[in-house]
């Protein structure tokens, strides 16, 4: 699934072996390098909980569903991203 049809509001984490997005709670980075899921060596990742979406690809590997445990890291590597994107934004208006 492309990125550009998914809205900004949207909780996505997307990947597509070179480049991706991080949205959530109305933030959006872009991100140039694959998104850290450790233990996972990912490939690509197209998680987008409220459109029902949880797959990923590991190296040398077929696409597959996110377990509930890659889906609750997934998720909190969006809260962080989103965090840091945050206080980035704060940090810069009172510069």
């Amino acid at each position: 699934m492309s990125h550009e049809i998914c809205p900004s509001q949207i909780t996505r984490l997307w990947w597509d072996g070179k480049r991706g997005i991080a949205q959530l709670d109305g933030v959006t980075v872009i991100l140039h390098a694959a998104p850290e899921l450790s233990p996972l060596h990912l490939q690509e990742i197209d998680y987008a909980p409220a459109l029902r979406v949880s797959q990923l690809r590991e190296s040398a590997q077929a696409w597959r569903d996110m377990t509930t445990t890659e889906r609750d890291i997934a998720l909190a590597l969006l809260v962080k991203i989103s965090a840091a994107a945050h206080r980035a934004v704060a940090a810069a208006s009172h510069a």
